[in-house]
């Protein structure tokens, strides 16, 4: 993301498997944000996604907060 700042990737382990990427950390306005892809550039189709995995994931790295956004390609 244009601006973001001390980006760095995290591997995070949970009990439901592997999440569906590492999850990319940085600093944007002041204030620290994570994302994890769930597709788009990774192997995992839709079908596929660990949820658990991923909520969980930001859970362990302290995520106050989750915003999910999808979309359909026609």
């Amino acid at each position: 993301m244009e601006g973001m700042r001390n980006v760095r990737r995290v591997v995070v382990r949970t009990p439901f498997g592997a999440p569906s990427d590492a999850i990319t950390v940085g600093e944007l306005e002041g204030r620290t944000l994570a994302s994890c892809r769930a597709t788009g550039g990774t192997p995992v189709l839709p079908s596929q996604i660990n949820y658990r995995a991923n909520v969980y994931a930001m859970k362990k790295i302290g995520a106050g907060a989750i915003l999910s956004i999808s979309a359909a390609a026609a």
